[in-house]
């Protein structure tokens, strides 16, 4: 079955919360754990239009952006068997400007930092980076897999990178499914590692500062942990969530 990536412009989209604090931190943090994937056709969407949309063969499981120093607009798109990049700077007319092949994989999972992508997947090679440094020019990018050495591994479900470059592969497959901390500011082509979490498996999660939010999607909890050394991370707190099911945690800090 076709599967279609739509771009659309978002008119007004609000979500009520209700703030709470929590162990007396500074922030205040709105966790919102989702406990189950839901579907939605944009389409059907009385807020949005679409502007335009491009039809792949394959099944597409993550999407995140990127703008060139030129100011076009590209979607990384993750094909089950590749990586596309599909420049969408004119959205009526989406054109596919580079593709990566890889190996098969359900969840292909993409974070962008500075002028480099980060893309995950659950099968094999380990991390992949592109460099989209040369963009609008599509002569061959330079790119490489990453699979560590204190702590090997060739998989991972997710990633989260916050904002000093620091980043965080969920769910890979060193260990029990750990949480890998890597510096990738530093030389982004080769991420230097710093630590590792293996108190929970993690499916999805977000960190700022010194402060990791995880979601433990197998004991149905968000996962608060310290961060502040990258080597030593530990559990300073957990929240319940409905079903047992804690699937992905976003973190709202004033």
């Amino acid at each position: 079955m076709a599967t279609t990536i739509h771009k659309v412009k978002p008119i007004f989209i609000t979500l009520g919360v209700q703030n709470f604090n929590m162990y007396q931190m500074r922030s205040i943090l709105l966790a919102i754990a989702i406990c189950g994937i839901f579907g939605f056709n944009t389409k059907a969407q009385l807020n949005m239009t679409e502007l335009g949309n491009l039809t792949y063969g394959p099944d597409l499981s993550d999407i995140w952006g990127y703008v060139d120093t030129a100011g076009n607009e590209y979607a990384l798109v993750g094909v089950r068997n590749a990586l596309s990049i599909v420049d969408v700077t004119d959205p009526g007319n989406p054109n596919e400007v580079l593709y990566f092949s890889g190996p098969s994989s359900t969840w292909r999972d993409i974070k962008v930092f500075g002028k480099y992508a980060y893309i995950t997947n659950e099968s094999d090679l380990g991390l992949f980076i592109v460099d989209l440094s040369s963009l609008p020019d599509t002569a061959a990018p330079s790119t490489t897999y990453y699979t560590g050495s204190t702590y090997p591994f060739s998989t991972a479900h997710n990633l989260y990178i916050d904002e000093n470059g620091i980043c965080y592969l969920f769910g890979a497959n060193y260990s029990n499914k750990s949480t890998i901390i890597l510096d990738i500011a530093t030389d982004p082509m080769n991420p230097i590692e710093l630590g590792v979490f293996e108190g929970y498996y993690l499916h999805d999660g977000m960190a700022r500062g010194d402060t990791l939010w995880g979601g433990a999607i197998n004991n149905g909890l968000m996962v608060m942990i310290s961060v502040s050394d990258k080597a030593n991370p530990y559990v300073y707190g957990t929240h319940s969530t409905p079903s047992n099911f804690t699937h992905n945690v976003i973190a709202y800090l004033e």
